[in-house]
């Protein structure tokens, strides 16, 4: 598994930027980042914090600096959901240079 990568336009931003999903650590919330915003998202609820300012980049800009609240649109949560499903408790890594594991999918760890 490689990581992946989700084009994302949220409460505030003029423009859609790409994201990439970090390593999934189970439970409920997961973490993207592009190279201006940090996003801490649920997977159940969709309901999403996302850095306020561009060039804010990592969760301390977010707990520090503010955030602007959003819903995640349907279609790319089921998506991110999908992802995680299909990749659930996967080893993974980026061209030999990091290596990273995954686990299960909330929604698949009592069945």
């Amino acid at each position: 598994m490689q990581s992946k990568s989700f084009n994302l336009k949220v409460a505030n931003m003029r423009a859609e930027q790409e994201f990439t999903l970090y390593p999934y650590a189970g439970g409920e919330i997961v973490y993207l980042q592009s190279d201006k915003r940090w996003i801490e998202l649920n997977l159940k609820s969709g309901d999403g914090k996302i850095s306020k300012q561009n060039g804010h980049q990592t969760s301390w800009h977010l707990r520090f600096h503010g955030f602007n609240s959003f819903q995640m649109d349907t279609i790319k949560l089921e998506e991110i959901n999908d992802f995680l499903i299909k990749n659930n408790g996967q080893d993974g890594g980026v061209k030999g240079i990091i290596s990273f594991s995954n686990e299960k999918h909330f929604s698949t760890v009592n069945s």
